[in-house]
């Protein structure tokens, strides 16, 4: 089934300031590494280097033609067939449990179906319940526990490693009922 008014769409040079916004942002900070001081100058930057970077893809995934989030598979990992997954739902109105289960499907699926990955792993810090569960409701697999990996505002976090493999995405993918993105490639 498609959705027509929710797709990932290629990041373009207009999204930068928004997403500088996003990222600093401390309902989306407080899940992430980082907490970066970002400037436009430094998102062009940016910009510029995920333009040549041919083992990375960053997408702004939208509902309802409005931008609401970042998806990104990043560090792909030829030889061994892995790639790292991020993605996040910057604008609260859009963070429905549809809205999740779509954008989270969909950036497992790509992997998988487009670039014929083995492996998709995921990094998710201690404190991220609700990813945690979702996580393991899809099928990833906990791989390990980074211990006190992440320094924020002084403070130590765990991060959970987990990773979902091609033969295990086939056993789940039917099972879980979600909308089919239109993904810009």
């Amino acid at each position: 089934m498609t959705l027509v008014n929710s797709k990932l769409r290629k990041v373009r040079e207009w999204d930068l300031k928004i997403i500088m916004r996003w990222r600093m942002s401390p309902d989306i900070t407080q899940y992430m590494c980082t907490d970066p001081k970002l400037t436009i100058e430094g998102q062009k930057k940016w910009f510029e280097k995920i333009q040549s970077d041919y083992d990375s893809f960053y997408w702004i995934y939208e509902v309802d033609g409005q931008p609401v989030g970042l998806v990104s598979l990043v560090d792909w990992d030829k030889s061994n067939s892995i790639i790292h997954t991020g993605a996040y739902i910057a604008e609260k109105w859009a963070r429905s449990l549809q809205n999740i289960i779509d954008m989270n499907m969909n950036l497992t699926a790509y992997p998988f179906e487009k670039l014929h990955i083995n492996k998709v792993s995921i990094e998710i810090m201690h404190h991220n319940v609700g990813q945690l569960n979702w996580a393991k409701r899809i099928g990833y697999v906990p791989e390990g526990i980074l211990r006190q990996a992440i320094k924020k505002n002084g403070q130590y976090y765990d991060l959970h490693l987990f990773s979902i493999l091609r033969s295990e995405w086939e056993n789940i993918r039917h099972k879980i009922h979600y909308n089919v993105l239109e993904i810009e490639e």
